[in-house]
């Protein structure tokens, strides 16, 4: 810690330091309790129509959603969740810092027209589900024809048959989704032909 030497009279500086700690205290607690709030997975079990929670910090999350080929699919996700510190929605940014990551190099696990943390899908086959181990490479990252943008809303016809799992589109590795906070709420919902 450090100590703060000052000569005179101290009470209004020490009101301050009190009342920007306890505000960093609030701030804090508030990404915990969030945080909290995203690491729990969905109490029921999920169906369609039904609101799923996706956590940020879970590299795959399974919704429990099997689809076949050319089913439609109305995807809407509402909340917000936060890359590190950045709160997005569903959608999102493509601001700093994500504009600074493309231009060295560092794109996310999809590239996405600039944009990091954008929720995107995956239709895969539930013989052989991923897992949350980073080091598990049995997934192509760059999957065109299996991965889409979900985003806030999506209206997506299946190009294959398989389970449908989601993700924050950001950069592989325990680091990058270790430091994810929160969740939002996807609801899938079959379209009528």
């Amino acid at each position: 810690m450090f100590e703060l030497v000052y000569r005179g009279n101290c009470a209004h500086l020490t009101r301050a330091v009190e009342y920007a700690a306890r505000k960093w205290q609030i701030l804090l607690l508030s990404f915990l309790i969030e945080g909290l709030i995203g690491l729990s997975a969905c109490a029921t079990s999920p169906t369609s129509g039904s609101a799923i929670s996706i956590p940020s910090h879970q590299e795959w999350v399974d919704t429990g959603i099997n689809v076949t080929k050319d089913e439609k699919m109305d995807l809407v996700a509402q909340g917000h969740w936060w890359d590190f510190v950045i709160r997005c929605t569903a959608d999102g940014y493509s601001k700093f810092p994500a504009s600074f990551f493309y231009a060295i190099g560092e794109s996310p696990r999809e590239t996405d027209d600039g944009r990091y943390f954008r929720l995107m899908g995956r239709i895969i086959d539930p013989a052989n589900p991923p897992s949350n181990n980073t080091s598990d490479s049995r997934l192509d990252p760059n999957d065109p024809d299996g991965t889409f943008i979900i985003g806030e809303h999506a209206v997506y016809t299946a190009k294959r048959s398989g389970r449908l799992y989601v993700f924050a589109n950001d950069k592989r590795g325990w680091f990058f989704y270790g430091n994810n906070w929160g969740h939002v709420w996807l609801t899938a919902t079959p379209v009528p032909e």
